[in-house]
């Protein structure tokens, strides 16, 4: 975001003057989205990827300032939402809450001429719909979520496993029986 911001800038700066009124436009379009999008620079700055991300952000930041003036009290604001909301996610993907269910592969007995590669393999279909019984998966995915974090606070209360239960997310196809 913070080289896309910087883009939008580099744009600004040279179409603002610009004696052409459709080139002006898109200057002044491309300012709005200077203005919109720097409420992400609050996150950047404090807690981009390495030092020399962060010191980017700040320059870009104090450039836009310079440029544009200082921002509203709401871009303000929203700056620190979005800080708290980058902290939020941060805290649940580290301790796996509230994530995005993990896709099963089913894999059901293929005959050999139909394999795609020489070992037994082979990806049918991806979990999903009604037919996978969400509410059951869900359920599922709470427990886990729940006995994850216990173990976090917890340590060694229920070990370390990763198995994932399929009970809930497999049926049974109706399949040929091979020879």
């Amino acid at each position: 975001m913070v080289r896309l911001i910087r883009v939008w800038l580099e744009g600004y700066k040279s179409l603002k003057d610009s004696p052409n009124p459709l080139l002006q436009a898109r200057g002044e379009r491309l300012e709005k989205e200077v203005i919109e999008a720097s409420p992400v620079l609050f996150p950047a700055k404090l807690l981009g990827p390495s030092r020399k991300a962060r010191a980017e952000a700040r320059r870009l930041s104090r450039e836009i300032r310079l440029e544009m003036g200082g921002l509203s009290l709401g871009q303000r604001l929203a700056g620190w939402a979005t800080l708290l909301l980058v902290s939020w996610t941060w805290l649940t993907s580290k301790l796996r809450l509230f994530q995005q269910p993990a896709l099963l592969r089913i894999e059901h007995r293929i005959p050999p001429a139909h394999r795609r590669w020489k070992h037994k393999s082979t990806v049918m279909r991806l979990q999903g719909g009604l037919h996978a019984r969400p509410l059951r998966v869900l359920a599922e995915d709470l427990a886990r979520n729940a006995r994850d974090l216990i173990a976090f606070v917890f340590p060694g209360s229920f070990g370390d496993s990763e198995e994932y239960s399929t009970s809930a997310a497999t049926q049974p196809l109706a399949m040929e029986q091979d020879d």
